[in-house]
């Protein structure tokens, strides 16, 4: 039953406006999920067993300027939805074009963490020897643009040199030497890269 917003009216009977208010109560929660037609949009249903009217994601219009327009009003935009097994998930203006806002704990040795903007910050631990290239555990979308190294403690006074002309979006390019920076050695070292997802 469709919801009827202008019941009941100042002229109508209980007798007659009764059916027509419970069709409303019904309409708001009928578990149809599209946007603009009732609750169920963006909730848990009423009629649910568990979390009952709690919010599964949250919708907001896409705005054009600094007002709302009708057209705004009557469109979805962009979602936030929130799930509890993988974390946030920010669903960029109605694409496919997921962002996982939350990624890994800081208590991984190799994590990552994406940014609202697009972009994926990646540390981890890797060991190198000489001049060389080593996998990132989980590659970028194109080659990062900064990365920071530091050699773990077991493994100085060795040291350890970023090579970004031979770094892509799925290898490190760096350069491990001894103290004296002449001589090719191993080490184990930390890494920070941030680029695209």
């Amino acid at each position: 039953m469709a919801y009827k917003p202008n019941i009941p009216a100042a002229t109508d009977k209980l007798s007659v406006s009764q059916g027509d208010i419970q069709g409303n109560f019904g309409a708001i929660d009928d578990g149809n999920a599209t946007p603009g037609i009732g609750f169920a949009f963006d909730h848990v249903t009423l009629a649910a067993v568990s979390n009952v009217g709690k919010h599964k994601k949250v919708t907001f219009p896409s705005l054009s300027g600094a007002t709302l327009t009708a057209a705004e009003a009557a469109t979805s935009g962009n979602e936030l939805r929130i799930y509890n097994n993988s974390g946030a998930i920010y669903l960029n203006n109605n694409s496919a074009d997921n962002f996982n806002v939350t990624g890994a704990t800081n208590s991984q040795t190799n994590g990552f963490m994406y940014t609202w903007s697009g972009h994926v910050i990646r540390w981890g631990e890797l060991t190198a020897t000489g001049t060389t290239t080593v996998s990132f555990p989980t590659a970028f979308g194109a080659t990062p643009t900064t990365v920071m190294l530091t050699v773990a403690a077991d493994s100085a006074p060795n040291r350890v040199f970023w090579n970004p002309g031979s770094t892509t979006s799925s290898v490190l390019g760096v350069k491990v030497t001894a103290a004296d920076g002449t001589t090719s050695a191993t080490a184990t070292f930390y890494f920070w890269a941030f680029g695209a997802r």
